[in-house]
């Protein structure tokens, strides 16, 4: 039960990421390149996970984290 909500909280999470990625870097008053090169991507693909047509930016951000 307990590994069913933290996986059904992640899933939660993951989708706010994706969906409020801009609010976010906007909130930090940061620039598609300013956020690329925290995370070592281009600002094209930060524009592509704030419009929806790159997928993927909350595992990214996962990962990059971990390191």
């Amino acid at each position: 039960m307990k590994e069913e909500i933290q996986t059904d909280i992640l899933c939660k999470v993951k989708i706010m990421i994706d969906n409020n990625l801009k609010f976010i870097r906007e909130d930090m008053e940061m620039t598609q390149k300013e956020l690329g090169y925290v995370f070592g991507v281009h600002e094209s693909t930060v524009c592509g996970w704030e419009t929806g047509s790159r997928k993927g930016v909350s595992i990214y951000i996962s990962l990059h984290l971990r390191k």
